[in-house]
Parts: C-alpha cells; structure tokens; sequence
C-alpha cells in the first residue's frame, strides 16, 4: 500500500507551512510525480543527514513498490495502473539534481519504471548523493522555486488541471533556513495549484504523530 503521507496526510508530522488535507480520495490519478527536497546544507550532521535518507528512500521505494505490484495485478489491463515522475532536488547555497533522470524522461516527465531493477540502481545513488552532497548554506527557495516550475510545465499543468496527476513536493529539512519568508511564498503558491501538495518533514525526530505540528500563535 501507499505510505500514511499519501494516505492520510493528517496522520503525518509536517512542518509549520503545512495543508492537512488529505491527497487521496475516491480518485485514482493517472501519474503521480513525487518531488523529494533533501536538505544538503552545512548544519545537516551525519544524523542528520541519514534520517534523510531513510525518509527519502522510504517515501519513493514505497511509491515504487506501489507502481509495481499495480502492473502485476493490473494483468495486461490499464485498471489500476499510473505512472510515476520522480526527481530529488537537494539544496544548501544552490540546489542540485540528485536523481539521474534521461533525456526522454525530462522531456516527457515520465520515469521509465520499465526496468525496475535499473531504477532502483539510480535511486541508490541518488540517496549515497545525500550523504556525501554539502552545498553548504540553507537556501532551500531555489529548491522549491524549482519544484514549482516542473510542476507548472504546460503537460503537467495540463494532466493536473484534468484530475490526471497529483504531485507532491516533499522537503526533509532540520527546519533551519534563510530564506524563510520567500520560501513560503512559493509553499503557497504551490498548494494553490490543483491537485498540488507542498509538505515539509522536520528531522530529527519522530516522523510520525497523532497530529500535525500546530502553528505558532
């Protein structure tokens, strides 16, 4: 199944420029794009920096995972059946591409699942990248600004505009960031988009609770 963020966002511990409602309901999309935003700046210690990686991996294997046993149930019928879009984008002063993605892919959004075992391959190196990327500062806006300009692509906006794509942007971050005003603004901008889902993981910690982080007063 598709982890509790896909399912029950309000289940999951989200940062402070969170929206709590749920991603999925009755409707099966047709591509899901998942855009992962690890935080590779110098305060991310080795701890840090490792329960980065374990959410990272969990989040996009199980999206994976999920594809997967839908082709093999789907039995050669579409039924069921979704395309992914992954990318992981890290950022510290700059942000960096980590998921090796090829031509064919940026050009059409979609990653080849085709060969599992080769995906697999290029999502292990992306997560190594976490552990071994320092892009020093904590600018995470260039990061998001990113991510909103592939989700705002004319054949995306088009997919979601027509219920046929979600996209979930998700940062794993330690919270800190200089760029604080300016990166909720394109959090907001973001969760103003049909079918758009800006979420923020906050490390170290549980990533898990009974509610979401409450806004300070």
């Amino acid at each position: 199944e598709l982890p509790t963020l896909f399912t029950q966002p309000d289940q999951a511990r989200f940062m402070e420029r969170s929206v709590n409602e749920p991603l999925f309901e009755s409707e099966k999309p047709k591509e899901i794009q998942l855009i992962m935003i690890p935080d590779l700046s110098g305060s991310m210690d080795p701890d840090k920096r490792r329960a980065v990686q374990k959410s990272s991996y969990l989040l996009i294997r199980s999206l994976m995972k999920y594809q997967l046993d839908q082709k093999i149930r789907a039995d050669d019928s579409d039924a069921g059946q979704f395309d992914i879009s992954l990318r992981v984008i890290g950022f510290g002063d700059s942000h960096q591409d980590l998921f090796d993605r090829t031509e064919s892919e940026k050009a059409t959004g979609i990653t080849s699942s085709e060969d599992f075992d080769a995906l697999e391959v290029r999502l292990a190196q992306s997560i190594l990248a976490i552990g071994t990327t320092d892009l020093g500062g904590t600018n995470d806006d260039t990061a998001l600004e990113e991510a909103y300009q592939s989700v705002n692509d004319p054949i995306m906006k088009d997919r979601l505009e027509r219920d046929d794509a979600v996209s979930v942007i998700m940062e794993v971050t330690d919270g800190e960031t200089q760029t604080e005003s300016s990166s909720g603004i394109i959090v907001g901008r973001l969760n103003q988009i049909k079918n758009v889902f800006a979420r923020a993981i906050k490390i170290p910690g549980s990533l898990y609770a009974d509610r979401p982080v409450a806004p300070d007063p």
